[in-house]
């Protein structure tokens, strides 16, 4: 990344396509420059407190008394309610997986504020957390001078805050679910639905525990880091798109399921089980199929156009289902 240099606008597009579909476009130099910027806040985080790893892994809401000493974090019932929300200095985040905000100290004496709406007892902890680690995301970005450097290679105001915004929710990504213990809990073993929910369900508390580590819709993209060539992971919710996270980093909000996609909840549903971790083969867009034998020319041009689906349910208040699909080899 260059001085001067701009990038592409990374908000999903304002008008859905024939699908009801909404598409941010990927960018491989941008995911590149803002995964370096996210890596090197993960960096520095841990050197300035080494149960940063550990509380992110066990209770992010630890971070709270623990950066105590560096910015004044608090949870509030609303943002609204809180005078900072007025402030032309304060970074504000009211999206639906982001509800929080950063107050810089402006001068001597001040004290750098983090606020985040969350109401204990009321709410599942998966937002707190997100948003908890994205607003600590721009507290570093904007206090330490390294961090700071980057933002303002790019030429343009616009650009340096997607810059940013984008860093932050990189960076409260690995925090959650880190390199290592996502591999682990992988095993080895390719990405598959089944892995991905698995890696959802770990992060949540059992009975009536409103503990949870990440969202589904973040464990979708940070899994998507682990897709094969040309692959895709979904998260279908009551039988619409939620989110779709391609290799290539383009990302699909809303709108309806593809037909492999389509097709493999309906193999879920008549089977009513889930023997598809490894994937089932798609050969066209209503019916799943064996993958044809490799031995033939025929078969071999018709499995490279199959798709494999792997499918897996996630129980909630709403009927979730996580499905990665690829090209058949």
């Amino acid at each position: 990344m260059t001085a001067g240099q701009q990038f592409p606008n990374h908000s999903p597009s304002e008008s859905p396509d024939a699908h009801g579909i909404h598409r941010s476009p990927g960018d491989a130099d941008y995911r590149l420059a803002v995964d370096k910027q996210a890596r090197a806040m993960l960096a520095l985080a841990t050197s300035r407190h080494s149960e940063f790893a550990q509380d992110c892994r066990t209770d992010p809401g630890q971070i709270v008394n623990h950066w105590s000493d560096d910015v004044t974090i608090g949870y509030v019932h609303a943002l609204a309610h809180t005078s900072l929300n007025s402030s032309s200095t304060a970074t504000i985040d009211d999206q639906n997986d982001l509800l929080g905000l950063f107050s810089p100290a402006m001068q001597a004496g001040e004290r750098n504020v983090i606020r985040v709406q969350f109401n204990e007892g009321r709410e599942y902890t998966a937002r707190r957390n997100f948003t908890l680690l994205h607003e600590l995301g721009h507290y570093l970005q904007q206090t330490d001078d390294v961090l700071a450097d980057q933002l303002f290679v790019i030429s343009s105001a616009n650009y340096n805050k997607r810059f940013e915004e984008s860093a932050c929710n990189r960076f409260a990504s690995l925090s959650l679910l880190p390199d290592d213990y996502v591999t682990a809990l992988m095993a080895g073993e390719p990405l598959n639905a089944i892995v991905a929910r698995d890696i959802f369900e770990s992060g949540r508390g059992s009975g009536k525990s409103r503990r949870m580590r990440v969202s589904r819709p973040v464990v979708v993209r940070r899994m998507a880091d682990f897709l094969p060539s040309h692959g895709s992971i979904a998260l279908v919710q009551d039988g619409n798109l939620n989110t779709r996270v391609h290799a290539d980093g383009v990302i699909d909000y809303g709108g309806e399921p593809t037909p492999a996609e389509r097709a493999g909840m309906d193999a879920y549903h008549r089977e009513h089980s889930e023997p598809y971790a490894t994937g089932l083969v798609i050969n066209h867009p209503n019916a799943p199929t064996a993958a044809p034998p490799a031995a033939s020319s025929a078969s071999s041009t018709s499995v490279s156009k199959a798709t494999r689906v792997s499918i897996a349910h996630s129980y909630g208040r709403s009927d979730y289902f996580f499905i990665v699909t690829a090209p058949q080899p």
